[in-house]
């Protein structure tokens, strides 16, 4: 019969994982965690990029109506 133990040494029902199981598993865990900490900051700047848009183009348009060109009878 074949047992495992822990860091702590409590008996286990794994079998414990080797080097390269070890490492591919905490590069996966890390880029999860990476992800899962940049999704939120992308979407937040992306949510202030386009509110941010939004109110320029409205500035912009509010000058327009006072400088551009002006549609009417011609004088002169």
């Amino acid at each position: 019969m074949t047992v495992w133990q822990d860091d702590q040494g409590r008996l286990t029902l794994s079998q414990p994982t080797g080097r390269t199981e070890g490492h591919v598993e905490a590069a996966l865990f890390g880029a999860a965690a990476a992800l899962a900490v940049a999704a939120p900051v992308f979407g937040a700047g992306a949510f202030a990029r386009a509110r941010l848009d939004r109110r320029r183009m409205a500035r912009w348009d509010q000058e327009w109506d006072l400088v551009g060109p002006q549609w009417g009878p011609k004088t002169g």
